[in-house]
């Protein structure tokens, strides 16, 4: 998993069913910090929007450079399904989720994929755009 949130990632893996199995060894979970990714001396991973605006985006060399590393750590010839949640994609259902489990990897970004990201990896499956429904959910933030 590429997040810039590991230690908050971890802790929803290890307090939930996803611990238990991998407990179990069902399932091996490897979570990238995108900021091991990012540039010194700042280790910044987002930016401001280019064409302005409110909000802020994140960069695509950090995701790109964890990707990379991803793909570099798996035996060659690997199968690997790569899944950016976003809201307009598609609806993620039970039928998707059994799909996904016959996949050797997956590989989940838990941020915004950059847009222009969708170009530069041309997996030959390409990525899978999930949405879970039209829910916003908002995570714990410092302010």
């Amino acid at each position: 998993m590429l997040t810039p949130f590991p230690d908050m990632v971890q802790a929803v893996i290890s307090e939930s069913i996803l611990g238990r199995s991998e407990k179990k060894e069902c399932i091996k979970f490897h979570i990238k910090n995108l900021f091991d990714f990012s540039d010194p001396p700042h280790h910044r991973i987002d930016n401001y929007p280019f064409g302005g605006g409110a909000g802020m985006v994140l960069k695509p060399e950090p995701v790109f450079r964890a990707y990379d590393r991803v793909l570099e750590e798996l035996p060659e010839n690997s199968e690997i399904r790569v899944i950016f949640p976003t809201p307009d994609g598609a609806l993620f259902s039970h039928e998707k989720a059994v799909e996904l489990s016959q996949c050797e990897n997956l590989v989940l970004c838990s941020t915004w994929w950059p847009e222009n990201g969708r170009q530069r990896k041309n997996e030959s499956t390409g990525p899978l755009l999930l949405g879970i429904g039209p829910e916003i959910l908002n995570l714990p933030c410092r302010t």
